[in-house]
């Protein structure tokens, strides 16, 4: 074979094997490739939709969580600045000062007066002293837990006197409460100041609170707390008795331990005993 021929048999050889490594992929081999890339891009848009999923369950589970909180607190707040009057005049027949609990099924309706009203307006006739209520009713948002405050006190039932209602709490599942009478040293399910077999003149020793309501992604969340009021005993707001009063002008005023809570702790600032 001469040198010339070698030379040509070699640069056909190398182009046929340009020709068979530069050729394109095949229409399998480019369908497999779309197959692959729709599988990872379905897998990953079903995991950012399940994550987003989550993440809105959660905030709202944990906004939800937060208004309950919140509303423990102020529901705590208002109970500690409860208290009960002795200058009440008997020719009304509605009390201007009171403490009442009464259940309605799984819920309650609770009445108080406290210390702790602010004035709406400037230059508002209006003091220090209201009517709380809290209650549960049916709204859009189904079950909720209403706070009522008055703008002042009379001698009337608290829903004609005027005020403000707010919503605190939704999706209430259960709203007790329970009542601890130091002079019987047990729980009581009912507190009232103005029935003749209630309990005239003094508040309970401590008010254990349970709200129980509807999770976001199902079930019910109970939530527990307890209470003090920081006066239990009526007070004498009217030094010199008025006409028909059960207030007396007094000297100076006994020194009376404070009652025996639960488990033997004492009611000053020790430890509020928790529910097991």
């Amino acid at each position: 074979m001469t040198g010339a021929l070698r030379k040509n048999i070699i640069k056909s050889d190398s182009c046929h094997s340009l020709f068979v490594y530069s050729r394109g992929v095949t229409l399998v081999e480019l369908m497999v490739a779309l197959l692959i890339f729709s599988i990872m891009s379905v897998m990953i848009f079903a995991a950012m939709r399940a994550d987003r999923k989550v993440q809105a369950r959660t905030r709202k589970r944990m906004a939800l969580y937060a208004r309950v909180r919140a509303t423990m607190e102020r529901l705590s707040r208002d109970l500690q600045m409860a208290y009960l009057s002795l200058g009440e005049n008997l020719m009304q027949q509605q009390r201007r000062t009171f403490f009442m609990a009464e259940p309605e099924g799984a819920v309650y309706h609770l009445s108080f007066t406290y210390f702790g009203h602010i004035p709406t307006r400037k230059g508002a006739k209006e003091a220090d002293t209201a009517v709380v209520e809290y209650y549960v009713t049916d709204t859009d948002d189904g079950p909720t837990l209403m706070r009522r405050e008055t703008h002042r006190l009379a001698s009337e039932p608290p829903e004609q006197i005027p005020g403000e209602e707010i919503p605190m709490a939704k999706g209430i599942d259960t709203f007790t409460l329970e009542f601890f009478d130091p002079t019987k040293d047990e729980w009581e399910e009912r507190w009232n100041t103005v029935a003749a077999d209630g309990q005239p003149n003094r508040l309970p020793a401590l008010v254990r609170i349970h709200i129980a309501v509807k999770s976001p992604t199902g079930g019910v969340v109970d939530f527990y707390t307890s209470v003090k009021p920081r006066v239990t005993d009526a007070i004498n707001l009217m030094p010199s008795a008025m006409p028909g009063s059960t207030g007396k002008p007094t000297g100076r005023r006994r020194h009376r331990p404070p009652p025996k809570l639960p488990g033997g702790v004492s009611g000053g600032n020790s430890p509020i005993p928790v529910r097991k």
